[in-house]
This record gives structure tokens, sequence and C-alpha cells, in this order.
């Protein structure tokens, strides 16, 4: 089973970096938002009933940690047209993503409406900020979505990395993960597939 890999694709053009860039520091961004509290809901209806990314708290070493949120925003469309031609354009929300929250801790979890995720980071959110993988007690390391591993008591995490700058990753994201250690937002292009394109090569392919 693989958690992730490094495909083989060119480095967003500097221009179109200077773009993504420009949206973040938009303060107006709000109104090209894609993931709205009802997203995931009304992506995946049948997972409506399961527990809000809002909702959770993570306990670790004893105390508590609010979740971090990561929303995304529309990219304009010649960026949307550069991952078209280099990467696919077969994929669910693709856009500018936004991660921070009070704690610092985007809490171990599988994703809503997407098994495999692409990222592309322009900022990590801070030096020791880093992406690692759990399996939790009494159940497989690859599960369904929107899953969340709340008490780290009953974790074992199997992998940890930081994600380069620059380069395109995809992610197993069917495999509980977190992102610690954040002290100011993780910018990012994001978006999801549920089957991976079979042309692509990978420079790297990390397994368990």
């Amino acid at each position: 089973m693989w958690l992730y890999k490094f495909i083989n694709a060119p480095e967003l053009p500097e221009e179109l970096e200077h773009k993504v860039m420009a949206l973040y520091n938009d303060p107006s961004k709000e109104t090209r938002r894609i993931n709205s509290n009802s997203y995931a809901d009304a992506m995946k209806p049948d997972l409506a009933g399961r527990l809000h990314p809002k909702d959770v708290v993570a306990i670790k070493d004893g105390k508590s940690y609010r979740n971090s949120r990561g929303f995304r925003y529309t990219l304009d469309q010649d960026v949307y047209d550069w991952i078209h031609q280099h990467l696919t354009d077969q994929y669910t929300d693709c856009g500018l993503s936004v991660i921070h929250g009070p704690d610092g801790l985007l809490a171990p979890h599988t994703d809503q409406t997407r098994s495999f995720a692409i990222l592309y980071t322009f900022d990590t959110g801070g030096p020791d900020v880093r992406t690692a993988f759990y399996q939790e007690d009494g159940h497989p390391v690859e599960r369904e979505l929107r899953v969340f591993g709340t008490d780290y008591a009953n974790l074992r995490e199997v992998h940890a990395v930081q994600i380069p700058l620059r380069t395109w990753v995809i992610m197993n994201t069917n495999v509980l993960h977190s992102v610690e250690n954040l002290i100011s937002d993780r910018v990012q292009i994001q978006f999801g597939l549920n089957e991976v394109p079979a042309e692509w090569t990978y420079n790297q392919e990390i397994n368990l």
C-alpha cells in the first residue's frame, strides 16, 4: 500500500504562482470559496450524519486541540488550463487551499469527498510542520471517507513527512493523516481524485 508519491510534473510557472499568491492575499477571496460547511454533505449525502471537521476536538498527550480547517477557493482560469495540460482535468474541488487554525493541528482524518489528494505547496505553515499517517487500534490502515482519529492514545504513527515546496504530490487520503505543528497558514493548490490517471509517472513512491 502506498501513502504518497512525487509526480513527474513541472513546477507551476512563476507568473501563475504569482496569480495564486495574489488570490491568497486578496481579502475578497471568500466570494470564491468552494467548500462551505454544507459542501461535503452535498457531495457525499450518504456521509452527512458523520462528525463534521468544525466540531472535531483531538486529544493528544492529555491536551485538547481544536481542529484546524482547510478552505479552498477557485483559481484563475489560466491556472486551471495549465493543470489540465500538465496533470488532468478529471478532479474534484480544485483550488487554492489555506489551512490554519487556533491550535496548529489538523486532526487525523480521512478526506470527505476524495480518495486521493494532489498537493502543490507554496508555504508549509511553519518550519516544523509535518504530515503524519496513522493506524487506529482495531482498524485497518485504509479506512472509508470522513473518519476522524480524535484520541492519539488509540493511534499508531506509521509514517511522517515534511512535504517539499513546489512539488506535485499525490497522497492516499484513505489513510488517517494529520498536519501538525502549524504556526501560520499552509498555502497550497489542492485537488481530489477518486481514480489515478494511468499515464502518470513518479519520481518516488512511499509504501508501508
